[in-house]
């Protein structure tokens, strides 16, 4: 009795193992590390990578809120059409 339930067990493990994923985050070729390689490569070293200064930060930062505003604004407009389309649809049905 014990030798079957230890089979399942091993049988049951090896199913979920098989069930994860098989890609790794941090070795695939889209991968954080692979793209900042191939970066540095093209740079030649860290010596030539510049810091931003402040200003640059500044700039930066205006562009991603401004991206941020237009996709919310977006989403913002779908989801009233889509409210509205909904209502329309529901009250033509229950006329």
């Amino acid at each position: 009795m014990g030798g079957e339930s230890g089979f399942g067990m091993i049988v049951s493990f090896k199913n979920n193992r098989a069930m994860l994923r098989k890609k790794r985050l941090f070795n695939g070729p889209g991968s954080f590390a692979s793209i900042k390689g191939a970066y540095l490569r093209e740079a030649g070293s860290l010596d030539h990578l510049r810091r931003a200064t402040p200003q640059e930060l500044l700039v930066i930062r205006e562009k991603v809120r401004a991206a941020s505003r237009v996709r919310t604004m977006k989403s913002i407009v779908l989801t009233a059409i889509l409210v509205i389309l909904l209502l329309s649809i529901l009250l033509y049905l229950l006329k």
